[in-house]
């Protein structure tokens, strides 16, 4: 989950990427038109190449881009090896309850628009890949991600109150979040949802929970779940022993953190002050 830029972001797009190819190309073969993937960079490039090669390994040619934050490392080359898109954003976006969130639903957007896929699964650097996709979600739901109920505070009562209201009185069948790494959104979701919130709407929702706006996870599940997604932990991704079985994706595995590069990995992944 990369860093933020402050909460008081500007509504634009902001300065232009810099992108390999304009669109990825989606295959019919091993789930390629049904699932595609983004992962965002956070610092961690050992981690960053293990997870593109066990993408690859189980998802051969399902649509793949890859984002660097800003002060991360330009892997391009690893892209132009492995066969996904890699852009270079220029802004942080992303995590660690830094604010700026809704960039990041901006990249995901564009990311998932490009995929032209049924499915998104979101990738962190401390994501693994164990095997293909074999339980998606149930029909009736737009997304899940980890049990993160065993560990996490629920949406807050007002936020949750406030998600009820715009669905004529319906409560969300969730009320936690739970979509960080190894997550899975449906695709025509995510474009559903505001590349923008304005900033009286932006107050009045983080006076109702103030991780809103400031950490993914939360932001990207309320967002959904205001729009009228159903959301539920997806029996396909793990953290700990939650689920029991084995799964396609697991969560918070940081093997790969801190560890150094050989010289052919630094050539496929670079510091951008060196590119």
């Amino acid at each position: 989950e990369p860093k933020t830029a402050g909460p008081g972001e500007p509504k634009t797009a902001g300065p232009k990427k810099e992108t390999d190819e304009p669109r990825m190309a989606s295959s019919s073969r091993d789930g390629g038109s049904t699932v595609g993937f983004y992962l965002q960079m956070a610092n961690e490039p050992k981690a960053t190449l293990e997870l593109i090669r066990s993408v690859r390994v189980h998802f051969p040619h399902a649509p793949l881009s890859v984002t660097s934050d800003a002060g991360s490392y330009d892997c391009s080359a690893a892209c132009a090896t492995y066969g996904c898109v890699f852009t270079r954003e220029h802004t942080a976006a992303g995590m660690h309850g830094g604010g700026g969130v809704m960039e990041y639903v901006r990249r995901l957007k564009r990311a998932a628009g490009s995929a032209e896929t049924e499915w998104i699964v979101l990738l962190e650097d401390d994501v693994r890949v164990e095997r293909g996709v074999t339980r998606w979600p149930k029909k009736g739901i737009d997304g899940g991600g980890v049990q993160d109920w065993r560990w996490t505070a629920p949406l807050s009562k007002e936020l949750l109150a406030e998600i009820a209201r715009r669905n004529g009185g319906r409560a969300p069948s969730y009320k936690n979040y739970g979509l960080c790494g190894g997550a899975i959104v449906r695709a025509s979701a995510l474009a559903s949802l505001p590349d923008d919130l304005p900033e009286e709407e932006m107050r009045l929702l983080q006076k109702m929970d103030d991780r809103f706006g400031m950490w993914n996870d939360v932001t990207l599940s309320a967002l959904l779940m205001l729009g009228g997604h159903a959301l539920e932990p997806w029996d396909d991704v793990k953290q700990g022993n939650h689920p029991a079985h084995a799964t396609a994706f697991v969560h918070n595995d940081k093997r790969w953190y801190g560890v150094r590069m050989d010289a052919e990995d630094k050539k496929l992944c670079k510091p951008q002050d060196k590119v």
